[in-house]
């Protein structure tokens, strides 16, 4: 392990790795980082800045917001076989999901507002599925919402038994996140036939009531293991694993196949900032003051760094390098 630079603003490429980690997680890397520049929330970097780092900008599109609304969250959907182009979710404050295509800019669709039905805030869109569809899961604060990844109809809505605290993981066709109550969850989704009753008026030809269905989609619990304290930092996949970090200091990993606890760890603090991982290492930062890189199939701490603060910025992977903003020192990078 060797430390390779210092403050921020002497290495720039690395600023803009660090940002969009910081956009991915709403901002919060930056939080604590005296020597962190500052940017709009509407835009990350603009054309000449991309072009200043060796970057070619593809498309500009401004997306059709609620009067009012502000853009604070986003997701990349790879393009899968068989499937539609490469897309971009994004949502607002309005509770108002947009897809974009990820080649053009062109905008696909976009949803009305969702906050009636799923919550004040919509804290992650993701992308799951049924045996029969692509199913775009909006996580509220009260229930998730189910739009037709296609074409944005609606297709269902499901309140839970635990509510989510953290942006979700997607493992096969289910979805995975932390509860504030210290719960991993998995969440899968089926669709199901749903009789409707139609009234036939008086004088038509056929006087009688009819029956038709409708298909609903329908998300339900399938799994959940308990950590001790709240689960604030995103679950991630790393290499068959669910690793899940929680407040209290426990690190659990589970297999992504059986959903068994592989091993356990518990460290002195908490930890509050979403994990970085190659597969086969997991990086955390933790309230303890230190960075540790862990073995990710035993558990086994195979070095740490130690910081003169707590620290709850998310570490950030960048080839043979990886990468941490203190507070009062800025941004760090280690030999993985």
């Amino acid at each position: 392990m060797r430390l390779h630079s210092a403050l921020v603003r002497t290495c720039p490429r690395i600023a803009l790795w660090s940002a969009l980690a910081a956009l991915q997680l709403g901002g919060s890397a930056w939080a604590q980082g005296s020597s962190a520049p500052s940017a709009p929330a509407s835009r990350l970097l603009d054309a000449a800045g991309a072009r200043a780092l060796g970057y070619q900008p593809g498309w500009q599109s401004r997306l059709p917001l609620l009067a009012g609304g502000s853009l604070v969250g986003m997701r990349f959907e790879a393009a899968q076989p068989g499937a539609a182009d490469a897309s971009l979710f994004a949502w607002d404050d309005e509770g108002v999901i947009l897809k974009v295509d990820a080649a053009s800019g062109d905008l696909r669709w976009q949803s009305a507002s969702v906050q009636a039905k799923s919550g004040k805030h919509l804290l992650d869109v993701n992308v799951a599925a049924t045996s029969d569809r692509s199913v775009a899961v909006g996580l509220g604060d009260t229930a998730c919402l189910m739009l037709d990844a296609r074409s944005g109809s609606e297709l269902g809505q499901t309140r839970y038994q635990h509510i989510p605290v953290t942006p979700s993981i997607r493992s096969g066709t289910d979805l995975i996140f932390g509860s504030r109550a210290g719960q991993l969850v998995w969440m899968g989704f089926r669709d199901e036939q749903v009789p409707s009753r139609v009234e036939i008026k008086p004088g038509d030809k056929l006087q009688k009531e009819t029956r038709v269905s409708a298909v609903h989609t329908f998300a339900y619990e399938e799994q959940a293991h308990q950590l001790k304290g709240s689960i604030q930092a995103k679950p991630v996949l790393a290499g068959d694993m669910i690793v899940a970090c929680s407040t209290a200091g426990h690190i659990s990993s589970f297999s992504n196949l059986n959903r068994k606890r592989v091993w356990m760890v518990e460290l002195p603090g908490g930890v509050v900032a979403t994990p970085a991982t190659d597969g086969e290492q997991l990086f955390v930062a933790c309230r303890d003051q230190y960075l540790r890189c862990i073995d990710v199939k035993k558990g086994r701490t195979k070095w740490k760094w130690f910081c003169e603060s707590p620290l709850e910025n998310p570490p950030l992977l960048a080839g043979d390098l990886v990468m941490l903003q203190v507070p009062d020192l800025g941004l760090v990078a280690l030999d993985a």
